[in-house]
């Protein structure tokens, strides 16, 4: 699942409890129901948020990747020279 996903599922819990937090306040609501949905919707959002933190791992690797891939044609670009060590990093056939 994407991070967008779980992005709209934390805060889609997050406008139901600050609307159930909203009635329990003004007091129209039937207390111990609206009290147990808002505390499954508060631990629902923490799910959604870890879910979503860890959807962003694949990024990470896609965003290293990207940045490899491009980072000796830029030094070339501006007339620099890479030491040795990020050489050996490059993919293959990268000079």
């Amino acid at each position: 699942m994407s991070v967008g996903f779980f992005i709209s599922l934390l805060y889609g819990h997050l406008l139901v409890v600050a609307a159930a937090i909203v009635d329990l306040a003004v007091g129209n609501a039937s207390r111990p129901w609206l009290v147990a949905v808002t505390i499954a919707g508060l631990l629902l959002t923490m799910l959604w948020y870890r879910l979503a933190v860890v959807a962003t791992d694949e990024w990470a690797g896609a965003v290293r990747a990207m940045v490899n891939l491009g980072r000796h044609p830029l030094a070339a670009a501006f007339g620099l020279t890479l030491s040795q060590g990020s050489r050996m990093n490059a993919p293959c056939g990268a000079s």
